[in-house]
């Protein structure tokens, strides 16, 4: 299929082809990045309104279960997407597809799709090809498209970028709270909460919800829910709206576009024959085990790129 033809398809609501473009998205043959660059720059010229909501949090935390019970708040007036980043298997590579099953709410519903996609060798939570899903999301027309990173730590903030709010869930008595430093994932969040919290008493809650508001000076947005008895989902959906409505999208563009030239750069350095050759040449080396990794990535590099400048001077 052709790029105007997924873009079509798209246009026209048709779930489908939205999943094989996606796919397309994510392939890795050279034949497909041909026809998603071309799709993707069909999709940049649609005039879009879709909100972007990411949802973070460590392993178990219950990040699905809260997009479900959020998600079937809104489904009545809305078109959902999720975007599940899963842990990818070692065996088949693919996506191990564990959060769409705990989405029962909303999975059923004729105007929510759900996608669970790999999250592959790329690190900050999400995949490399998020970013590209959202915009075919966006195109197609969904009013709320979430995401749902792979189970983080401190320092994978990549979904950040992505979004227009980014909500961190935490367990309560975790000792998340300690590690809330200057720089990490509790940082930049719009919106902490504390999840779960039917597992522990009103005294606790208290003190749970001090912790953060101490350490941010009640500069962050902190609330407690339960997926259980989730009576303040409207509370919550107006601090989300708040947060929608005050976004800052210029730096994050650039953010992407550094992303972009780095992978680029990454891909056709691999490809070179001369790259190929000295790599060759330091693996071979009798004393391979004792050699400075990163002073033989170096010379290589400089090597690379002094080859390349010459031939771009020669033309």
């Amino acid at each position: 299929m052709k790029a105007n033809e997924y873009f079509r398809g798209i246009k026209n609501k048709d779930i489908s082809t939205l999943a094989q473009a996606i796919t397309v998205i994510e392939s890795n043959r050279d034949s497909d990045k041909e026809i998603a660059n071309n799709l993707i720059d069909l999709c940049l010229k649609e005039k879009t309104k879709s909100k972007i909501i990411c949802v973070s949090g460590p392993p178990g935390v219950g990040k699905s279960t809260f997009i479900d019970t959020l998600g079937n708040h809104l489904i009545e007036s809305n078109k959902i997407a999720v975007l599940a980043v899963d842990p990818t298997s070692k065996k088949s590579k693919g996506s191990i597809m564990a959060d769409k099953t705990r989405m029962q709410k909303i999975s059923s519903k004729p105007n929510v799709f759900i996608r669970p996609s790999p999250s592959g060798d790329a690190l900050g939570g999400i995949n490399k090809r998020t970013r590209e899903s959202i915009i075919l999301c966006k195109t197609f027309g969904f009013d709320f498209i979430f995401i749902e990173t792979v189970g983080v730590g401190q320092s994978e903030i990549t979904g950040h970028f992505i979004c227009d709010c980014f909500i961190l869930l935490c367990l309560p008595k975790s000792g998340d709270h300690i590690q809330a430093i200057k720089k990490g994932i509790l940082e930049i969040a719009d919106l902490i909460l504390i999840n779960k919290i039917d597992t522990i008493n009103n005294i606790e809650k208290s003190k749970e919800k001090n912790n953060f508001s101490d350490k941010f000076k009640n500069e962050k947005i902190i609330e407690t829910f339960s997926s259980l008895k989730p009576q303040n989902i409207s509370s919550i959906w107006g601090k989300i709206k708040f947060c929608l409505e005050n976004k800052k999208m210029r730096n994050k563009q650039i953010f992407w576009l550094k992303e972009a030239i780095n992978e680029e750069l990454l891909i056709n350095i691999y490809k070179k024959k001369e790259f190929k050759r000295e790599l060759e040449k330091i693996v071979n080396k009798t004393n391979f085990n004792e050699i400075n990794v990163r002073k033989e990535a170096k010379k290589i590099v400089k090597k690379i790129f002094k080859i390349n400048s010459v031939l771009i001077s020669l033309h």
